[in-house]
Parts: structure tokens; C-alpha cells; sequence
């Protein structure tokens, strides 16, 4: 039964008899649809002649009714009432004739849907394709279609994935055969450096051969041999950082760089002996082994390497490749087994190298300008120096297995800062390890000129002097001697342990006649077997002093270079009856001078005597500063003419002006204004007497 619950008996309130109109409805109300309510708290209005059937106002009939319309509504209100008020909801009993009607209505729908499934069965067709056919339904077709369909997707992307993976292998093998290619280049290359090397004799005789069908082509007047061109003499120095001047401690050898060209110099003959130059690349700088058999070069370049030489006979024994823009330092360790390379400021490597065998043991990374590196007398550590920068360095802690593999293992290079306190922002130019009495002594120079003095036991500063008057540029310690070189050209010895001054070199005479600024002490070194100290200066000049006796110090070798680069080239020959033959070999730089080089030729090529020329020089102005002097003045020389004569120099410059100089008194004869802008050429023509330029 469903039923239905209300608070309180709807009742509908009718205003005056039974078919008036209520308040929202518009049809009078039969009496067969009235409700009949039962309930015991409607007792008090109970009609009297049936207890169960209340008086309510709702049940009386108008006085006007029909009586059989009465009868007949009460009879279908008795049968139809569906009803039954109890206590606080009514209860209705359910329709069963809907019920019927609604069970008859569903099976019809029932049946009319079995019958459209049965209509609407697919029919068997005959597919004929082009390969055969055979009987199939509407949906095997279709689902065949679906198939279809998926497999073309899956066929499309795994076509697409093949193409990729084939673009890829073709891609990697032509890498690889790019790599193949390269490594047959390189081994290449590699095999015909050897063989130069191995036979620089066969090396010669093609050389020869070329130049001998060279000249037999095309220069068949020239009367002298082509075929030989060896270099017999170097005129200039490069100061390009400390680690370009070195001597060997068991002999009077001295070399130095000059561009690409390594000069080795006996200081007892003061004549040059060797050259070594081989490689295009400039030489940075150089070092000599401990036993003074070998000597280590390093270069700025294409491909720079750090060259290992016989000094006996000038063969390269080994090439250490591996920094990528240049060399700024080479280093043997006291022990010769192993060779420290510091690279420019472009690469801030610090390589160890064990050089007989060709690898690298051990490497790290500077942040910092390195300007200087010192080996230890032990060889247990080395030192680097540069800007808010000094540092220690162990290469002996590297394990046993770099060298139990076949490929050696490049390890980290291990290093600890120097203690420095408040010093320790300091720029330093050098420095430079105690042997001897002051073994174990860490001497480092400051920008400032101060000298600092640190144990290497626990990397502590022991003593900081301050030195008055100019600055110290640089220095050097052997046993119980303090080298220290000055910014104005001194060089001062002091005690290396109680730092007692014990004598001072002269300037050189060149250092006071130079009317330009020398720039003061650039490096130096000192060979305690034959006493001799070597110093080099900011203006590519170098000086060789004999110090065996600190009171009566004697200057044994001078060279007074140009400080620039050089501009023109002429000459002049003399050949008296009874002299060896002499040439006047002139020269002019960007540094205002000509040089007068007298070269005897002999056995050998040297110089043996030098006049300088100092032209016009711009106006010393204190206002100038560093950027200004870095741009090159309108007078600097640009070329040079010897007259036919051999009586006048002339020389031209930026300013278009001619200079005309006495040979005999080097004085300035006459300027010719001839040009606006620079000369770049000066040529004689000779008219019986008179020369015309």
C-alpha cells in the first residue's frame, strides 16, 4: 500500500452551500468525490444515528438536491473511497485496474520490439574483391574496415619510426666517419712530425733540393747560395713575463726568448751560441734542467706545447700538448721527473707532466692572474704567485694508481693557500723559494714593493718589511744572498735570514743616458758556480754582472735592445783592405731611436759595438695617463734611408716629416715638412754630386 502523510486533514472551506466556488477552483465539487474522514477526536460531532460516521459540515446535502443523484453519489462514494484517515495520515489502497492496465501496455511494447528485432536481422551478401570474395555479414565487414584502419595508423608510425631511426644511423656513421678521417690526419701528421725529427738529415737534403730547383728556375743571376740560410745572430729580447730569462748552474749558459726564436748566450765569450727554432709559435718562456742537459720551452700559439730540448746538440726530445691558448710559465722540478706548465689568463690551468712518458699526472684551475712560480729546493711543493693570489702546491700526493695503469689517471693537483691575514689582498709580481741556509723560506714581492717572508712548514707569515724609497719589482735567493731588484734599475743583495744589506749594483749607463722611461728591474738570475747574475729590464735590455767580489762588482755584458716593435731595416757595408769585413746594420723602432748595430763578419756573425740615436721625443707631461700612452704618437719612426754616400741617416715619420742626421756626429741636420700624413718610403737618386731624395 502507498501511502501519504499530512499534519492535519485537508479540508476545503466552502463559502455558502455544497457548489460554491472556492478560492482557486473553478468547478463545483461532486459529492461522491468528498472525502470521508473517521477520527475519534471528532467524536462530539457524531451523528447520533450512526456512531461512526461524523457530522461535518462537508457531508450535508442542499435542501434542492436531486434524491437519486444523492443515492447514486453515495453508493459510488462508498465504493470508490480509497481513503482511510489514521490518527495524524491517510492511508490510500492501491489502483489495481491502472496496475492492469499499465502490466497490459508494457508487454505490447514487449512483443513490438521482438518483432522489429526479428525484422531487422542482417541478411548474408556476396563480396567479390579482387582477389577472390566469399559470403560474409554486413558486420564482419565492417569490423574488418575497423581493423583496417587501425593497422594503416600503426603501419604510419612505425613507418615514421623507421625513417627517424635510419636518419639517425646514417647521421652517426658519417660522424664516425668524420672521426676516422680526422684520427688517419692526425696519426698522419703525427708520423711525419716523427720522421722530421728522426731524420732532420733527409730533412735538410729535400730542403736543398727544393731551393737549388728554386733558384735554377727562377734566380739564376743571384751569385750567392740560396740553398743555406741558417741564423747567425739576434738582435732584440722579449720580456713578455719572468719566466723568460734562464741560466744553467753548471755552466756560463744563459738563454732567453726573442719572439720565436730561443737565444742561448755564453756569458764568458759574450756571444751567442744556439738558436733554437723550429715551430712558428712564439717562446714564452724557458727553464733549464737541474743538471743543465736540458732545457724546456713554452709557447703562445696554434696548438701550444711545452717543448723538451737537448741543449747539447738543439733536438726536441718531447711534446706536451694540452692547454689551448698559450704558455705563460715552464717549470723543472729539482728531481727532473716531472715538468709544471701554467697557461695564460684564457686558460687558468696548472699542469703537471711526467715528460718521459709523454702524459699528465695531475691538474687544477686558477681563477686568479698568475705572475710568477717557484719550485722548492726539496721539490716537494711549488709555489704560485699573482693577483690576491699565492698558493701552495704538492704534486708528490698522487696515489699508486696513476701509475699502475696502462692509460694514466689525471688526478686533481692538491694545493692550500698561503696564510696571509691581512695580507692576503696583495697583488705579488714574485717570488721565489730559499735553498740552503734558507731552505724553507717563501720569499713574495708585492705590487706595493713590500717583502714578505713565509715558512713553507705551516704556510705562515714570518716577517712583512716594508722597503723604503723605490719599489722592488722582483727577487731572487741563493743560499745566504736576497737579490732584490728595484722599479729605478738598482739591484740591492741582502742577507737572506737577518736581512742585512750587503752591497748594491751600479746603474748601467744606458739606464741614465736613456732619455725614455726604462720601467725599472723586469727579472733576473744568478749562477752561484761561476758568480754571475743576470738581469733583464722592462725595455728588453739585459745586463750580466760578475759579483764574486761584493766590493768591486763588474758589469761583464750589456745588450741594449729595442723596447718596440721595429719599423725599417737598411745597412751599409765597409770592406778596408787588411779589417774583416764589417756591415753598419741601422735600425728604427716605435720607441723614437735608431740603432747603429757594427756587425763583424767573420767565422761567425756578431756585433761588437752599438751607436744609439735618440730622434725627437713627445713632451714628457705628468697629465698623461696609461690609456694615453698606449695609443702611438704621430712621431714615432716609420722607415730609414742610408744615403749613397754613407754620410746622412734619414728618417721619416707618422707626421709626414723628414729627419736628416750626420752619420759621424749623429746630429739632426734639417726636417723637410714633405708629407700630411705618414712615410712610408725613402729612396736616393743619384746625379753625379748631388743626391737627390
Amino acid at each position: 500500500m502507498s501511502r501519504s502523510f499530512t499534519h492535519r486533514p485537508s479540508v476545503q472551506k466552502r463559502g455558502r452551500g455544497a457548489y460554491s466556488r472556492g478560492r482557486g477552483t473553478n468547478s463545483i465539487m461532486h459529492p461522491a468525490r468528498r472525502p470521508n474522514y473517521s477520527t475519534n477526536r471528532l467524536s462530539s460531532t457524531t451523528n447520533p444515528n450512526n456512531n461512526n460516521r461524523p457530522m461535518d459540515a462537508y457531508n450535508h446535502v442542499n435542501d434542492d438536491q436531486d434524491p437519486d443523484v444523492e443515492a447514486n453519489s453515495g453508493d459510488q462514494s462508498a465504493d470508490s473511497s480509497r481513503g482511510e484517515f489514521r490518527d495524524a495520515y491517510t492511508v490510500f489502497a492501491p489502483d489495481q485496474r491502472r496496475r492492469q492496465k499499465v502490466h497490459e501496455m508494457a508487454q505490447r511494447e514487449t512483443a513490438e520490439y521482438e518483432r522489429y528485432k526479428q525484422a531487422a536481422v542482417p541478411k548474408t551478401y556476396h563480396y567479390v574483391g579482387t582477389v577472390g570474395g566469399r559470403n560474409s555479414s554486413e558486420d564482419e565487414a565492417r569490423r574488418r574496415q575497423a581493423e583496417e584502419v587501425r593497422l594503416q595508423k600503426y603501419n604510419r608510425l612505425a613507418k615514421q619510426q623507421q625513417y627517424k631511426e635510419d636518419l639517425k644511423k646514417r647521421e652517426e656513421k658519417e660522424i664516425e666517419e668524420k672521426r676516422a678521417e680526422a684520427r688517419r690526419k692526425a696519426e698522419q701528421n703525427e708520423l711525419r712530425e716523427q720522421a722530421r725529427v728522426a731524420n732532420p738529415e733527409d730533412l735538410r737534403k729535400k730542403r736543398e733540393q727544393f731551393l737549388n730547383r728554386f733558384q735554377n728556375n727562377s734566380f739564376k743571376a743571384i751569385p750567392f747560395e740560396l740553398s743555406v740560410m741558417n741564423l747567425d745572430l739576434v738582435l732584440g729580447m722579449s720580456c713578455n713575463n719572468i719566466s723568460c730569462l734562464a741560466c744553467d748552474r753548471n755552466s756560463s749558459l744563459v738563454a732567453h726568448t726573442a719572439a720565436g726564436v730561443l737565444v742561448i748566450l755564453d756569458a764568458e765569450t759574450n756571444s751567442q751560441v744556439k738558436y733554437i727554432h723550429l715551430n712558428k709559435n712564439c717562446v714564452s718562456s724557458v727553464n733549464f734542467s737541474s743538471d743543465g742537459k736540458l732545457i724546456v720551452t713554452g709557447e703562445i700559439g696554434y696548438r701550444p706545447a711545452a717543448r723538451i730540448w737537448r741543449v747539447k746538440d738543439g733536438v726536441e726530445i718531447a711534446s706536451l700538448y694540452g692547454h689551448d691558448f698559450g704558455i705563460k710559465y715552464v717549470l723543472f722540478s729539482p728531481s727532473m721527473d716531472v715538468i709544471v706548465t701554467v697557461g695564460l689568463e684564457h686558460d687558468n690551468e696548472v699542469n703537471v707532466w711526467a715528460w718521459p712518458e709523454k702524459h699528465r699526472l695531475a691538474t687544477n684551475k686558477i681563477v686568479d692572474i698568475i705572475r710568477a712560480v717557484a719550485f722548492s729546493e726539496c721539490g716537494k711543493f711549488f709555489v704560485t704567485a699573482g693577483c690576491r693570489h699565492l698558493k701552495f702546491w704538492y704534486p708528490n700526493f698522487l696515489s699508486t694508481e696513476t701509475f699502475q695503469t696502462t692509460v694514466p689517471i689525471v688526478q686533481p693537483l692538491y694545493g692550500r693557500p698561503g696564510i696571509l691575514g691581512n695580507n692576503k689582498h696583495h697583488n705579488f709580481l714574485d717570488i721565489t723559494c730559499g735553498n740552503g741556509v734558507s731552505n724553507g723560506l717563501v720569499y713574495a714581492i708585492t705590487k706595493t714593493g713590500d717583502l714578505i717572508i713565509l715558512t713553507a712548514e705551516d704556510r705562515q707569515i714570518k716577517s712583512h718589511t716594508s722597503i723604503e724609497g723605490s719599489h722592488a719589482t722582483c727577487a731572487k735567493v741563493e743560499n745566504r744572498i736576497l737579490f732584490l731588484g728595484f722599479s729605478g734599475g738598482h739591484v740591492h743583495l741582502f742577507h737572506s735570514i737577518f736581512l742585512v744589506h750587503l752591497a748594491a749594483l751600479p746603474v748601467p749607463a744606458f739606464f741614465i743616458q736613456t732619455p725614455q722611461k726604462v720601467g725599472g728591474i723586469f727579472t733576473m738570475v744568478y749562477n752561484p758556480n761561476k758568480t754571475l747574475l743576470t738581469t733583464a729590464y722592462k725595455n728588453s735590455c739585459m745586463c750580466i754582472w760578475d759579483i764574486n767580489d761584493l766590493n768591486n762588482i763588474k758589469q761583464k755584458y750589456v745588450a741594449v735592445y729595442h723596447s718596440k716593435a721595429i719599423a725599417n731595416v737598411d745597412n751599409f757595408m765597409s770592406n778596408n783592405i787588411g779589417e774583416p769585413v764589417r756591415e753598419t746594420l741601422v735600425t728604427v723602432s716605435h720607441d723614437y731611436s735608431v740603432h747603429l748595430w757594427g756587425i763583424q763578419i767573420s767565422n761567425f756573425i756578431c756585433y761588437d759595438r752599438l751607436s744609439i740615436l735618440y730622434t725627437e721625443m713627445p713632451p714628457a707631461s705628468p697629465e698623461v695617463t696609461q690609456s694615453d700612452e698606449s695609443q702611438e704618437d704621430d712621431r714615432v719612426i716609420t722607415t730609414v734611408k742610408v744615403s749613397p754616400d754613407r754620410k746622412y741617416i734619414v728618417t721619416g715619420n707618422k707626421m709626414g716629416n723628414i729627419s736628416v742626421y750626420s752619420k759621424d756626429t749623429y746630429e739632426h741636420t734639417m726636417t723637410i715638412l714633405a708629407h700630411n700624413r705618414e712615410v712610408t718610403c725613402l729612396a736616393f737618386y743619384s746625379n753625379k754630386q748631388v743626391f737627390i731624395l
